[in-house]
C-alpha cells in the first residue's frame, strides 16, 4: 500500500499538468461585456477594465463583419471571453437577412452567454462604451439573442434612439422603422420583451408607467388580444391636457399600432401560435382585434 501512495501523487500531478496545458488561466482572458457592429464592416469590442464600470474598448475593420471581429481580436493581449457578454448591438440600418447572419457569428464564433440582450443603435469609437453603459442598465426591453431565429421571415428588434427606444420591424426584403413612443411600447409587451409602461407620449403632453400584461383568446371568428395596464399613474404634462383625454388618446394610439402590425403576413406578435394550439397545426388567427383595461 505504501508503495501505491507515490505513483498515485504522480499521477494525480500529471493529469492537472495536462488539464492546465490546453485552459487559459483566468489573468490572461480578456473579458468580453459587448459586441457592437457598425455599419461599414466594423466591430467593436467592449472589454472590462480592472475597476467596476471601468471599460475598455477594442475596433476592427474588414472586408466581413467575420473578419472585423477577427482583427479586433488580434488585439487582445489575452484570449476573448464571451461567457459574460450581456449586450449586442446590430447596425441600425440591419435588415432581416444580416440580423441573423449576425446572430449565427455570434453564436457560433463568439459563444455569448445565452442571456445577451440585442439592440439596434448608431455608434462611434468614441461613444461605443457610453452606449454600453446605457443599454446594460436597461431592464427593459430584453429582447434575447434568440428571438433572431424564432421566425424565418420575420422579428423586432429594439432601436436605441437618444436615451429611449423605438424597434426595428426586420422582414424578408422589408425593414421599418417603429419611432411612436406608444406602437414601441405595445410591441413590447406583445412580443414579451416588457412587463412595464414607462413614457411620455401623444407629443409629449403626458406621460404614464403601468404593469403591463397581455393575454390572446383565440375563436374561429376573431382573436382577442388583451393588455392590462395596472398600478397605473398617468399625469397630463401641459394645461390643456386632461387625465381622461390622455387615456383616450393612449387608447387611439395603441389601438391604430395593432391595427397596422397584427395583421402582417409575417405575423410578428405570433398570434398564429396561439390559434394553433386552440385549434391545431398550421391554424392563423382570424381577426386579431385588441381590448385595452386600466386598472
Amino acid at each position: 500500500m505504501s508503495d501505491l501512495k507515490p505513483k498515485l501523487l504522480l499521477t494525480l500531478l500529471f493529469t492537472v499538468l495536462l488539464c492546465g496545458c490546453s485552459q487559459h488561466t483566468l489573468a490572461s482572458r480578456e473579458i468580453v461585456r459587448a459586441v457592437c457592429f457598425g455599419a461599414e464592416n466594423e466591430v467593436c469590442l467592449i472589454l472590462e477594465g480592472k475597476e467596476e464600470n471601468d471599460y475598455r474598448s477594442i475596433q476592427g475593420q474588414g472586408d466581413t463583419m467575420a473578419q472585423a471581429l477577427d482583427a479586433a481580436q488580434r488585439q487582445l493581449t489575452g484570449q476573448a471571453y464571451y461567457g459574460l457578454m450581456d449586450v449586442a448591438v446590430l447596425p441600425a440600418t440591419v435588415d432581416f437577412r444580416q440580423a441573423r447572419e449576425l446572430g449565427e457569428l455570434l453564436y457560433e464564433k463568439a459563444q455569448p452567454a445565452p442571456e445577451s440582450a440585442v439592440f439596434s443603435a448608431d455608434w462611434n469609437g468614441d461613444t461605443a462604451a457610453e452606449l454600453y453603459d446605457c443599454l446594460r442598465r436597461m431592464k427593459e426591453p430584453h429582447c434575447g439573442l434568440e428571438r433572431l431565429f424564432e421566425q424565418e421571415d420575420c422579428c423586432f428588434i429594439p432601436l436605441w434612439q437618444q436615451e429611449s427606444f423605438g424597434y426595428l420591424l426586420l422582414q424578408q426584403g422589408h425593414t421599418e422603422r417603429v419611432i411612436q413612443p406608444e406602437a414601441a411600447s405595445l410591441i413590447a409587451v406583445l412580443c414579451g420583451q416588457s412587463s412595464h409602461v414607462d413614457m411620455t407620449f401623444a407629443n409629449n403632453t403626458a406621460h404614464i408607467t403601468a404593469d403591463a400584461r397581455f393575454s390572446v383568446e383565440p375563436t374561429a371568428q376573431q382573436t382577442l388580444v388583451t393588455v392590462t395596464l395596472r398600478d397605473v399613474k398617468l399625469s397630463a404634462l401641459t394645461p390643456v391636457m386632461e387625465e381622461r383625454t390622455a387615456q383616450q388618446r393612449l387608447a387611439d394610439s395603441l389601438q391604430q399600432a395593432f391595427s397596422r402590425y397584427a395583421v402582417l403576413p409575417a405575423d410578428p406578435f405570433r398570434l398564429d401560435f396561439f390559434a394553433s394550439c386552440r385549434f391545431g397545426a398550421q391554424q392563423k388567427a382570424a381577426s386579431p382585434r385588441l381590448s385595452i383595461t386600466f386598472e
